[in-house]
């Protein structure tokens, strides 16, 4: 209810009086807390700036995270942003642990440092090495392989305290709970001990974004897929992603990975004898289901994986480049012209591609021109879904639990 008006003046209090309100409660916690530090003084010029974050790898996910350039003209977050918890889950094979890998290989290469939390005990050596993760290199590139979830998250933890720059958890429901290592065989076949390792996430999660935020670790977690316990045969979605609602809650940036389509190409058979037709790649979407770093939420965009080779960034780039016409197309043939003037034209995208790696400098033009086009159009590459039903599997797939800890493998 709206107060009634009055004809008679109200001086209203002073800003000087709540300033000495603040100073007086102020005075009082640092009597009470000498050494605390919550209070934090805020720089405006700091939204002037990009947050720090950890680039992906992939051109499509920097810019879909925050790369759109914002009213001050500065990309707020192009890449994964520091200081956060990351929730990276989706269907199986859709390119969860390739993008954390990429990531990996990226901060090593700009000489940093990251730990790999394998609880999977499934990582992949000659893919990893061959994505650029120096896998013998400890001061860099760490790989632990916990028997249970408690020596994991104590690695976890020791790690986030230290500072590394990056720490992926593949996957955040594979970590084995000691109670449940300790079980029998009939416990275990009664399913007496459900939900313990999501417990242990809602736990640890809020603690975890603490430590960060004070060494400036990124954490990035893997969810996989997983039925939910007594829903089979009721109706609405069977599904949700593994380690429980706090991975909902506690992240920072959740995104949901999709394969859309698949790649064809030619490969030889040794069975038969014959260069066959065969699967060589796959298109995958990706869609931000929460980002508190930037304007991102809802908004999807789709990259390429090559099988044994990882994101193909020069596609995602030669796309973007053609759909702002800095890359020609005149049927099959495509062309480039760079800042000297010279033209580089060729009639398949993978000729095209080929050209580009063989070529000094071409890349980085490509990738600068590709670049600067986004930052004249701002979001133009990305697509914002008006029609749910265009996403409406991948919610399905992705829906979360109401209750924590109700999948079928935690």
């Amino acid at each position: 209810m709206s107060p009634r008006k009055s004809s008679v003046t109200v001086a209203a209090p002073t800003p000087v009086k709540k300033n000495n309100a603040l100073a007086q409660a102020r005075a009082l916690i640092g009597k009470a807390f000498p050494k605390d530090e919550s209070f934090v003084e805020i720089d405006e010029e700091s939204v002037k700036e990009s947050r720090p974050h950890i680039p992906t790898g992939s051109i499509v996910l920097d810019y879909l995270i925050g790369g759109r350039v914002n009213r001050f003209g500065v990309r707020p977050c192009p890449g994964f942003p520091k200081k956060c918890i990351i929730n990276l889950y989706g269907q199986e094979s859709s390119g969860k642990t390739t993008v954390a890998l990429t990531a990996a290989a990226v901060v090593c290469a700009q000489g940093g440092t990251v730990c790999y939390i394998d609880w999977e005990n499934a990582i992949d050596v000659a893919y990893a090495k061959s994505l650029g993760v120096p896998l013998n290199d400890p001061d860099m590139f760490q790989l632990a392989q916990p028997e249970s979830l408690e020596k994991g998250l104590a690695i976890l933890w020791t790690m986030a305290k230290a500072g590394v720059d990056l720490i992926v958890i593949d996957s955040v429901g594979a970590g084995i709970p000691q109670a449940s290592l300790e079980q029998t065989v009939k416990e275990k076949g009664e399913m007496g001990r459900i939900g313990l390792n999501a417990a242990k996430w809602s736990k640890i999660l809020p603690e975890l974004k603490n430590i960060i935020n004070q060494t400036g670790s990124c954490v990035i977690g893997i969810s996989q897929l997983r039925k939910k316990i007594g829903m089979t045969g009721y109706g609405g979605d069977d599904t949700q992603a593994q380690g429980g609602e706090a991975w909902k809650f506690y992240s920072e940036v959740r995104m949901g990975l999709k394969r859309v389509a698949q790649e064809k190409g030619t490969e030889y058979n040794a069975m038969t004898h014959k260069v066959e037709e065969a699967t060589v790649g796959q298109t995958v979407k990706c869609r931000i289901d929460k980002c508190k770093v930037s304007a991102a939420q809802g908004k999807t965009a789709d990259f390429y994986i090559r099988f044994g080779e990882g994101i193909d960034d020069l596609r995602s780039v030669i796309e973007i480049a053609k759909a702002h016409g800095v890359v020609k197309t005149n049927g099959a043939w495509l062309s480039f012209e760079r800042p000297n003037g010279t033209v580089l034209r060729e009639g398949s995208l993978d000729k095209f591609k080929a050209k580009i790696k063989e070529m000094d400098g071409v890349w980085d033009e490509l990738y600068g021109s590709a670049i600067k086009a986004m930052s004249e159009k701002p979001g133009t590459f990305i697509e914002v879904i008006d029609n749910e039903d265009d996403f409406s599997d991948l919610d399905a797939l992705l829906a979360d639990s109401p209750v924590e800890g109700t999948s079928a493998e935690e």
